[in-house]
């Protein structure tokens, strides 16, 4: 039987070695399964998951406080997080043409998805009645 989600999410590529534990010592990327076209799919997803975490930070009805805002903040996006870092090592440290057209596709989203978020009213609002 098979079942049909009725949300409008994409399917997660579960061949996408960004998509699951590293299962490796200390959770090391396993860089000899990641392709250069498991980036964007992995860049795309963390910005929407961080989107939705921030979200959740903004609409958070309690006060303000270190632990719900700062902190949520500090790990909001983690898999964005994980990404980048795989990602921008890897093209500064053995890059190559296809990396280059990702770094080149993907420096603007990442620009505009941070403005997104430091430039977000209500988060703001909420960092400064802690500070």
């Amino acid at each position: 039987m098979n079942l049909i989600s009725c949300k409008n999410e994409k399917q997660v590529d579960k061949s996408n070695p960004f998509f699951s534990e590293f299962n490796t010592p200390f959770n090391v990327p396993a860089f000899e399964k990641i392709m250069a076209k498991h980036y964007m799919p992995a860049f795309e997803k963390g910005m929407t998951d961080g989107r939705n975490d921030i979200e959740q930070i903004v609409k958070n009805g309690q006060t303000p406080t270190f632990e719900n805002t700062i902190l949520a903040m500090d790990n909001a996006g983690e898999l964005l997080s994980n990404v980048s870092s795989v990602f921008f090592s890897q093209a500064s440290a053995n890059t190559n043409d296809s990396l280059k057209k990702i770094e080149v596709e993907i420096s603007p989203k990442l620009a505009a998805y941070s403005d997104e978020i430091r430039l977000n009213p209500d988060l703001f609002k909420k960092i400064k009645y802690i500070l």
